[in-house]
């Protein structure tokens, strides 16, 4: 959530690409050394067909991995990401990590929202550090039909706010309105209930797992997205086998079916550039890439 609007200096959204980029690369790395299967989502994966690389605005990137894959990934020895980079799963409990599935983070980056900034303060996370640059990593469940896949979404979803409210205790800020102080006091009680229990959002982790896997039917889908809308269920051979394409200066994957994966989340006509206004991107309030200079404060548009 952000609560003002900032735009990046184009020089300063090419350098978070590239740094994005090199995460991505190690990734491939990783997955190639040890055969194991990834690929684009999203905008990345429309980024990949209609660019050949990132959405010239886009400020971020996103794979996915069936469950089973990735828990592969999991157990590759933690030398293997560097000095740079760590694979953080909800599970580890990171002091940094705010959301219900996993991500890799740049070690000693910032990227912090104005509202997080002002508003969150992460549960173990003693000495003050902020949110690093991250790339999100969405697993792929299986169900039964798509059906069924949405309406586990709901509760899926639900979880996944619970466990971010168990992790964040969100303090209302001088300058907010009373409908924000009012909000941000409910989401602080909300986090004081949870914690009433020890470690809250591990149980609500492994509540997500349970409810994720409940069955192995012909049909995977993502459960953490913003709209059910958005799940993208389909049969396994509709994924498989990957399809190798040029990503900026790298080679990466995408579904086999890409095509209908694009058509089903921007619509017939996605290779189309969109107009000016639906341009979108996440510039954040402070940003350091993790390169040994000082932090980027953005101003507001």
């Amino acid at each position: 959530m952000r609560t003002t609007l900032y735009q990046y200096e184009p020089e300063q959204l090419k350098a978070l690409q590239l740094v994005e980029l090199d995460m991505l690369k190690v990734i491939d790395r990783i997955c190639r050394k040890y055969e194991i299967p990834y690929f684009l989502v999203w905008g990345s994966m429309l980024g990949a067909v209609r660019h050949k690389g990132f959405i010239p605005w886009d400020d971020d990137i996103d794979v996915g991995l069936l469950r089973e894959d990735y828990e592969r990934l999991r157990k590759v020895p933690a030398e293997e990401w560097g000095d740079k980079y760590v694979l953080v799963d909800p599970k580890d409990n990171n002091p940094l990590h705010r959301l219900a599935y996993p991500q890799v983070h740049k070690i000693g980056s910032v990227f912090e929202t104005e509202y997080h900034w002002k508003h969150d303060k992460m549960k173990g996370n003693v000495s003050g550090e902020r949110m690093p640059i991250w790339l999100d990593v969405f697993l792929y469940d299986h169900i039964a039909s798509p059906k069924s896949g949405r309406k586990r979404w709901n509760f899926v979803f639900l979880l996944g706010k619970l466990y971010y409210y168990a992790k964040c205790r969100i303090t209302p800020s001088r300058d907010d309105s009373l409908k924000n102080k009012m909000i941000n006091c409910g989401k602080m009680a909300i986090y004081y209930m949870l914690n009433v229990f020890h470690k809250p959002e591990l149980k609500i982790c492994n509540l997500i797992e349970r409810i994720c896997q409940k069955d192995n039917g012909d049909y995977i889908a993502i459960f953490f997205t913003t709209s059910k809308n958005h799940m993208s269920p389909c049969k396994k051979d509709e994924l498989f086998p990957l399809k190798e394409v040029e990503f900026e200066d790298m080679k990466t994957f995408i579904p086999k079916d890409y095509d209908r994966r694009m058509r089903d989340r921007y619509g017939n006509h996605y290779m189309e550039m969109p107009s000016m206004d639906k341009r979108i991107n996440h510039p954040p309030y402070i940003l350091n890439l993790g390169d040994g200079g000082s932090d980027v404060i953005n101003q507001s548009t």
